[in-house]
């Protein structure tokens, strides 16, 4: 079934769609433009080509990342898969809301990883 998006969501998805084609965009569409669709800060809004931008606690939480071509925002196993986790390998005790927060509060994986082998040759 496709999410519901509120009023803020569907508005932010309209910024974006006249913020790419001020730009030259024709068919965004056709290419994933990821939109935040939270809250935005003062009319902006946050849309990048093939890059999710900050994972964030509560947009973790609230799933508020759209992906144009996909037509529909990214989904708790996807924003999990962007930091790098395998939903497959979790066995899941908590809600959904609680752990989309906590994959927006986490590192990386594949930055922890790079950062411990940079470090490991120092500890020597």
């Amino acid at each position: 079934h496709k999410p519901i998006l509120n009023n803020t969501a569907k508005n932010n998805i309209k910024k974006a769609i006249r913020k790419l084609k001020k730009q030259g965009v024709s068919n965004p569409e056709r290419k994933h433009y990821i939109v935040n669709i939270g809250d935005g800060f003062k009319n902006k809004v946050s849309v990048k080509l093939n890059c999710l931008p900050t994972i964030t606690a509560n947009r973790g939480r609230r799933l508020e990342y759209y992906d144009m071509k996909l037509g529909r925002p990214f989904t708790l196993h996807e924003l999990m898969r962007a930091q790098g986790a395998d939903p497959k390998k979790l066995k899941q005790t908590i809600s959904d809301a609680r752990l989309g927060e906590m994959t927006g509060n986490a590192m990386s994986i594949p930055v922890v990883k790079a950062v411990i082998r940079k470090m490991l040759p120092l500890l020597r």
